[in-house]
């Protein structure tokens, strides 16, 4: 059985190279632009490992 991953990052070019690199190693993959969307996810399907990256400040 395939391991599901939630990506969220708010940086689309760092989703999208997270994703290819999980999908790759065979895992099932959403992934979420913000906190909110990532909520959304999280109540709707079973995630079995998320990775966040807060956004840095300047």
């Amino acid at each position: 059985m395939q391991k599901a991953v939630l990506v969220v990052d708010d940086e689309a070019l760092i989703r999208f190279v997270a994703v290819d690199v999980l999908e790759d190693d065979g895992y099932v993959v959403y992934e979420a632009g913000s906190v909110l969307e990532a909520v959304g996810i999280l109540s709707s399907r079973k995630i079995d490992v998320s990775s966040y990256r807060a956004g840095s400040s300047s």
